[in-house]
């Protein structure tokens, strides 16, 4: 049977964002190419402030992590420390069967769920009784019924790093995070006509950036389309 979480990660980088990366420090000059006036003091500060740009921006499909792989302890899952927010997960026992399972937001269960086999601790799909799957801001928890999971394959958006952790821009983000950088150069200054003036030019950027890396691949908008085009349940080969 083939893995979901695989197909996700395949449909998701056919999207057309752009995957090429520079270094924080090309940001920084780009930034102060546009900020003549920055001095010494000011650049300690633009590293921080092109973090929270890109954090503003958001993630696009050059952020997308490869399926990795992440074991349970006592239930647990930790969440690699990478990751900005998962976008698939799956489950699966020792012998590599995905196990299924229902995702239950935030929390851990407080509440007695209306199914024995849940509240007992079974795990039995077929009769209502999947795995629970819930998630805190660190680790993805499992259900009473999880002690089946040896693992579990999680694709995933990641802040994109080089191989000793400095972060990475997308090449496409470097405009609209120099802009935002000499907004808050302005903001330092408490300079009240700079900072409504590149405000505006950094929300404008910033807008733009976040519908390109929203923007739908042919893949993907052709089924959008085949399934909104008609109410009527078509034939699929494929469970995803």
């Amino acid at each position: 049977m083939r893995c979901r979480i695989q197909d996700q990660y395949k449909l998701i980088n056919n999207m057309p964002t752009s995957s090429s990366f520079v270094s924080v420090k090309q940001v920084a000059a780009t930034a102060k190419s546009i900020i003549e006036d920055a001095d010494i003091m000011d650049r300690a500060y633009f590293d921080e402030w092109i973090w929270l740009g890109l954090k503003e921006l958001g993630p696009n499909t050059a952020w997308v992590s490869p399926p990795t792989t992440i074991y349970p302890n006592n239930l647990e899952l930790q969440k690699p420390k990478d990751m900005y927010s998962p976008i698939s997960i799956g489950l699966f026992n020792s012998g590599g069967q995905e196990l299924r399972y229902t995702y239950r937001g935030i929390g851990t269960r407080v509440h007695d769920s209306g199914n024995n086999n849940i509240d007992a601790g079974i795990y039995a799909p077929e009769f209502g009784a999947p795995i629970d799957l819930s998630e805190d801001a660190y680790y993805f928890h499992l259900g009473t019924n999880g002690g089946s999971v040896s693992y579990a394959k999680i694709v995933y958006w990641k802040y994109p790093v080089d191989e000793v952790g400095n972060l990475l821009i997308p090449e496409d983000d470097v405009l609209p995070l120099a802009f935002f950088v000499k907004y808050m150069w302005y903001c330092r200054k408490d300079d009240k006509a700079g900072m409504g003036q590149w405000n505006n030019k950094w929300i404008a950027a910033r807008n733009e950036a976040r519908g390109s890396h929203k923007i739908p691949s042919e893949l993907q908008g052709t089924e959008i389309a085949r399934t909104f085009n008609s109410m009527i349940q078509k034939m699929r080969f494929k469970t995803f």
